[in-house]
């Protein structure tokens, strides 16, 4: 017996939805406060890549708390957010 493929015959594709339900966000929480939006975390790896450094050098600033850092359990977390605010607090003015 030879198959409808091997016989050159196209299988129909089966119809897909292409519609998604979603439903409103809302603006605030179920308790009236605004919902705050979670900040970006990135790893040790993309620190180090973003500030051009190695990773050895970004857990040496962790063990001196000299960078701000998210601890959750084992792993480091860094607010890319509070990153860069970090980076503006060093930064010399330009003409300095």
């Amino acid at each position: 017996m030879v198959s409808r493929i091997a016989r050159g015959e196209q299988q129909e594709e089966p119809a897909v939805a292409t519609t998604v339900a979603t439903r409103p966000v809302p603006d605030d929480g179920h308790d009236g406060r605004p919902v705050r939006r979670l900040p970006q975390l990135l790893d040790i790896e993309a620190v180090a890549e973003v500030l051009g450094v190695s990773v050895r050098h970004v857990r040496r600033l962790v063990a001196e708390r000299r960078i701000p850092v998210v601890k959750w359990g084992r792993l480091l977390r860094f607010d890319a957010g509070e990153i860069a605010a970090w980076l503006d607090r060093y930064r010399r003015p330009e003409g300095a």
